[in-house]
C-alpha cells in the first residue's frame, strides 16, 4: 500500500448555544496515533460557545499489504469519533 502525499486538515466549528441552555458533560478529547497518521477531536466550551476543534493527518509512506485492516481501523475509529454527540439542558 502506499500514500503518496502527507496531509493535514484542522477544522474548527462554533456553536453559539441559546440562552439558557450549557452543555452536559463535556466530553474527554479523542487522540487516535498509527503508523498512517493521527486523529485528534476535542469540545471547548466557553460562556455561550461551544467550539469543536478537529485535526486529521495523514502520513506519506509505502506500507506492507498485511497492515490494510490497520489502515481500515484507523479509518473506522476516526468515523466513529466523527459521530460522537453532546447533549444540551436548558437550565
Amino acid at each position: 500500500m502506499q500514500i503518496d502525499r502527507s496531509y493535514a486538515i484542522i477544522d474548527t466549528i462554533a456553536y453559539n448555544l441559546p440562552n439558557g441552555y450549557e452543555v452536559l458533560g463535556l466530553k474527554e478529547p479523542i487522540d487516535i496515533k498509527t503508523d498512517f497518521g493521527s486523529y485528534r477531536a476535542e469540545f471547548v466550551s466557553e460562556g455561550s460557545k461551544l467550539y469543536y476543534i478537529r485535526k486529521r493527518e495523514i502520513f506519506e509512506g509505502t506500507y506492507p499489504r498485511e497492515k490494510y485492516l490497520e489502515l481500515v481501523d484507523f479509518y473506522d475509529q476516526i468515523i466513529k469519533a466523527d459521530n460522537t454527540k453532546l447533549a444540551v439542558k436548558k437550565i
